[in-house]
């Protein structure tokens, strides 16, 4: 539960992030409900799956001394949340912000070519297509070029920055719920493999949001009003940079996971050390200390 929370939080952020930035929303109502009722509840499920912990038993408990524990234990899990769960979104939100101003980049590059190519005989519309804050873009329907839709290409291109911002975003999740499997035990003692139910389910979730993702970028294609001649997933000038950036932070997000990790495993062996020794146990009494 623990895990849900966090992932919708972490969706919100996204969003304003993507606000303050004075850029479109990254994901759509549609998106926002594909994340928050199917993919990561079956997500977050699936890590109750886990083996027990063979050292359940020789834990010692750990008595709420103060009345405000619920309380002192909230920036524990605002510290864990900004450790794993907010560089991710900054990431995606990155991502999504290369997208579109490498496709303003391109579209700006087009309209210069094909201006100083053709002849402008007659104009019958003109509009701005913004790239804020960065780029603006004039785009204007010239008669020499009555094929190329340029806004058509504007927003096929945005929708689908937006479902690679969404498939990213969610591989994220599955990385970071990967620390999530044993929570006392780092993964090179553990492998998150033991976990069946969770390996199905990161396999099976991975593979419909590329079916969701594929869907929601034909239907785009076929709501456009002229056929766009370009590929899928090109972005422009910037798109190695894009999906290098993408690329290179499943890796150092599972470092950085793991080192988090780490940190609250320091972090509950000496609050066990502690509980061991308060005075009220057997082994706490006859302690020299």
């Amino acid at each position: 539960m623990v895990f849900y929370m966090k992932c919708l939080s972490m969706i919100s952020l996204v969003q304003i992030f993507s606000h303050v930035t004075y850029f479109p929303p990254i994901f759509t109502a549609a998106d926002v409900f594909w994340l928050i009722f199917i993919q990561t509840p079956i997500l977050s499920f699936t890590i109750l799956a886990s083996p027990a912990d063979p050292d359940l038993m020789t834990w010692a408990s750990i008595k709420n001394s103060t009345k405000n524990s619920n309380l002192q234990l909230f920036p524990q899990h605002l510290l864990h949340f900004c450790t794993k769960f907010v560089p991710s979104s900054i990431v995606v939100v990155l991502v999504n912000t290369l997208c579109i101003l490498s496709i303003c980049t391109d579209l700006d590059e087009k309209l210069t070519r094909f201006t100083n190519e053709s002849e402008v005989a007659e104009q019958n519309r003109t509009f701005l297509v913004q790239c804020r804050p960065l780029i603006s873009v004039l785009v204007k329907n010239e008669s020499k070029i009555p094929d190329v839709d340029f806004v058509g290409i504007v927003n096929q291109k945005y929708r689908q920055s937006q479902q690679l911002s969404v498939f990213i975003l969610f591989l994220y999740m599955c990385i970071i719920s990967s620390t999530y499997i044993q929570r006392w035990k780092l993964l090179k003692h553990q492998s998150p493999f033991r976990n069946k139910p969770w390996i199905m389910a990161v396999v099976v979730l991975l593979v419909a949001q590329t079916i969701y993702s594929a869907i929601v970028i034909s239907i785009n294609s076929l709501n456009q009003n002229e056929v766009v001649s370009t590929p899928t997933l090109f972005f422009g000038p910037y798109q190695w940079v894009i999906y290098l950036v993408a690329s290179l932070w499943t890796i150092v997000c599972f470092a950085s996971n793991e080192a988090a990790k780490w940190r609250e495993i320091s972090d509950w062996t000496r609050s066990q050390k502690r509980a061991r020794l308060e005075f009220g146990t057997k082994l706490g009494m006859n302690s020299p200390f």
